[in-house]
C-alpha cells in the first residue's frame, strides 16, 4: 500500500471513530432534549479535535478536522450518510443503521437513569451536571455510564458529555471520550447546508471520492501538499474545556 493510501486510510479510520460518538447529539428526540433547540451551528470539540457542526432537526453536518473540504451529512430518517469531497467535486452515499453498535445517553431507543451531581459553568453557560446510567431497550443487561451537562440557558441542551469506563489514545495520552459544543448559534442551520452542491459527481466508493482530488491532502489549517496526510498538531486545538465546577 502506497504512502498516500495509508494516510487516507488513517484519516478515514480516525474520522469514523469520532463519528461513532456523534449520536450523542445526532439523535436528540429522547427524554432529555424535549425542550432543547434542534436548529443550531456550533464548534464541536472531541478530546483534541475541533470541527464545525450543524444540526437541523435530526440531520447533522460535520466538517472533517483532518481533511479540509471533506464533509459528512447524516440523515437518520433515511438511514444514510452523504460524504462530500469539495476539492474533487464528488460525493458518496452509504447506508447506516443508527440503532446498531454501542448506544449513547440520548439515543431514542435507550432507557436512562439520571442522578443530579451538581451545577457547573461550561464555556460560559450555567449547566446542571448529571451522572447517567443507560441501556438499549432490547438489551437491559448491558448498561453504560456517562456524565452529561445540560445548559440551563439553552433549554437543557447537552453541551458536554464524558463517557465512563473507557479511554481513547491521543497525542496527550489516554483520556475519557469527551464532547463539548462551543460557539453555539441558535437558528444558524439552513437547508442548503445539507444538500449536495450542483454539478458534483456521485462516486461509487470512498476511494473514488478521494481519487478525484488527485491524491492531495489538505489538513485543516495546513498547506496543500501531495502525499502528506493529516497531522494531529494541525487540527484545531480542542483542549480548552471551559469547565468551571461549583
Amino acid at each position: 500500500m502506497g504512502k498516500s493510501k495509508k494516510l487516507f486510510s488513517l484519516a478515514t479510520v480516525l474520522f469514523t471513530m469520532m463519528l461513532f460518538f456523534l449520536p450523542v447529539v445526532l439523535t436528540s428526540y429522547g427524554k432529555i432534549y424535549a425542550a432543547a433547540p434542534d436548529n443550531y451551528t456550533a464548534r464541536m470539540v472531541m478530546n483534541t479535535f475541533s470541527m464545525d457542526f450543524v444540526r437541523m432537526g435530526k440531520k447533522t453536518r460535520v466538517d472533517n478536522p483532518m481533511l479540509k473540504g471533506m464533509i459528512t451529512i447524516s440523515i437518520p430518517e433515511e438511514s444514510k450518510t452523504i460524504t462530500i469531497f469539495e476539492p474533487g467535486k464528488t460525493y458518496f452515499e452509504q447506508s447506516f443503521n443508527y440503532k446498531e453498535g454501542k448506544p449513547t445517553p440520548i439515543d431514542i431507543d435507550v432507557v436512562m437513569e439520571k442522578r443530579k451531581a451538581g451545577t457547573d459553568r461550561v464555556d460560559g453557560h450555567p449547566t446542571t451536571r448529571y451522572e447517567v446510567t443507560y441501556y438499549h431497550k432490547s438489551n437491559p443487561g448491558k448498561k453504560y455510564n456517562a456524565t452529561i451537562w445540560e445548559a440551563n440557558d439553552i433549554g437543557g441542551l447537552i453541551i458536554r458529555y464524558e463517557m465512563s469506563g473507557e479511554e481513547t489514545n491521543g497525542p496527550a495520552g489516554k483520556s475519557r471520550p469527551t464532547m463539548e459544543l462551543k460557539d453555539i448559534r441558535i437558528g444558524g442551520a439552513k437547508s442548503a447546508m445539507f444538500e449536495v452542491p450542483q454539478r458534483f459527481r456521485k462516486a461509487s466508493s470512498m476511494q473514488e471520492l478521494m481519487g478525484a482530488g488527485g491524491g492531495y491532502f489538505m489538513p485543516q489549517g495546513g498547506r496543500k501538499s501531495k502525499g502528506h496526510g493529516p497531522n494531529d498538531s494541525r487540527s484545531k486545538g480542542g483542549s480548552d474545556n471551559g469547565l468551571e465546577v461549583h
